[in-house]
């Protein structure tokens, strides 16, 4: 382990049967392992088998997660944690290596036979790695088809004049795979750059665009997805596309026709952001006290790390110290930390300075930084669970980590780049675009 955590001896078995599974999943789900292979995984599928036989049938979670109750507990080789883990990572995969209906179909609670749909909550869950909460019986955020899916309470609607609202082109109050794919073109749009992406299209640098402008903007970002993840299926053509772009113009300008201007329209974007954020507090916030747990803080931080890593990082907050697992973290704290992600490069720029001139960076440095130069305060308990995951054994913080995990957490959504599909791609004319601006 990299930070010499404690570690109980009996847990060292079931570890690396968990490393075992969750690396053997994504392969049988995907139908990708073959024949041969499979006897010398027989002995990780015949302790998982009596693992899930142990502890009762492992079901998948639609809504919002219901607190712990005894008809919920049950005797089991694998702690409920260690269950957690398996799925979470297996769910990692399943967001970062499948093919975009694969994603659809695994995170969609709203099915009627072969259909599906997605509700708000699906949608964050299906780009967002939450992992199941402290204080609920939660072990997944999805499931397959033909799994048995327990009833759960029913999450509250978007409000109106909600972001999401106007992805639903059809007004059938659902989310279907096309307007889930319109979500995940608008958020691959890195924030810094929508002003990049919203030029591109003003042809006559008008600073608006109209409706055939805007078709112009979702159709590009669609085919990129189409050149990278070839799954993805041709973007929408001829009138379905130019009723999509009418749709989605009604419900930013909230009239028929007219133009949208890049202010709107940034607006617009980033309040998909912002209400993901607030769907993801509210799903750790299980018992509707306006707060979440430290240790369910963590595991938001830590969510996004890259997958090499996240056996590490998982351990490390399951091994937090019980005092400061316990502490709370509110929802207006929870979405200043996420709009620190926003100013990455700042606080990286900050911090390495920091570093330079006292030799290290301590929690105190990082309270510091982060409300005289970004302009956020983090509170205590924030501060105490970063010290906690990114400490580097001198009583200082790993700048390093912190930016690395920071950094893999800012990139929400589907992401493209060639390399999550196995195939190495000429960048497109935005992304060359993009990385030069940032370099």
């Amino acid at each position: 382990m990299m930070w010499g955590t404690r570690v109980r001896p009996r847990d060292h078995f079931l570890r690396h049967l968990l490393k075992q599974v969750s690396a053997l999943t994504p392969q049988l789900a995907d139908g990708t392992s073959r024949s041969r292979d499979l006897p010398r995984y027989g002995w990780v599928l015949a302790s998982a088998a009596v693992a899930s036989i142990a502890g009762g049938t492992c079901t998948a979670v639609a809504e919002a997660p219901k607190p712990v109750s005894k008809e919920n507990k049950g005797w089991s080789l694998l702690t409920l944690e260690q269950r957690r883990k398996v799925f979470f990572k297996y769910e990692r995969k399943i967001r970062d290596l499948s093919p975009p209906h694969k994603v659809f179909e695994y995170f969609a609670s709203q099915r009627h036979g072969p259909a599906a749909w997605m509700t708000a909550q699906d949608v964050m869950r299906s780009v967002v790695p939450v992992f199941p909460p402290s204080k609920s019986a939660v072990l997944r955020a999805g499931s397959l088809w033909g799994e048995p899916s327990p009833e759960m309470k029913e999450a509250a609607a978007c409000p109106k004049g909600s972001a999401f609202l106007a992805l639903d082109m059809d007004r059938d109050g659902r989310i279907d795979y096309e307007e889930w794919l319109l979500f995940l073109a608008l958020l691959s749009i890195p924030t810094e750059d929508i002003q990049v992406a919203f030029h591109m299209v003003d042809a006559n640098h008008s600073g608006s665009i109209e409706v055939l402008e805007l078709e112009a903007l979702l159709v590009s970002l669609r085919k990129r997805y189409c050149k990278i993840l070839p799954h993805t299926g041709n973007p929408p053509a001829g009138d379905t596309s130019r009723r999509n772009a009418e749709a989605l113009m009604e419900s930013i300008t909230g009239a028929r026709g007219g133009s949208l201007t890049l202010a709107r329209f940034a607006q617009f974007v980033n309040s998909l952001r912002d209400e993901v954020m607030a769907m993801e507090f509210a799903f750790y916030d299980v018992d509707s006290k306006g707060v979440m747990a430290a240790q369910d803080f963590a595991y938001s931080v830590i969510g996004a790390t890259r997958l090499k890593h996240l056996d590490q990082y998982l351990d490390k907050v399951e091994d937090m110290p019980d005092d400061l697992a316990a502490e709370t973290v509110t929802k207006s704290d929870f979405l200043a930390f996420q709009h620190i992600w926003r100013q990455l490069r700042r606080l990286v720029i900050a911090l390495e300075f920091a570093r330079t001139v006292a030799g290290r960076v301590t929690g105190a440095d990082l309270a510091w930084v982060t409300q005289h130069v970004l302009g956020t305060t983090l509170s205590n308990t924030q501060i105490k669970v970063l010290e906690y995951l990114f400490d580097d054994g001198d009583g200082g913080l790993n700048i390093h980590f912190l930016r690395e995990v920071m950094n893999q957490s800012y990139i929400t959504g589907l992401r493209i780049e060639a390399d999550d599909a196995g195939r190495q791609e000429k960048p497109g004319v935005l992304t060359c675009m993009v990385m030069c601006l940032k370099r």
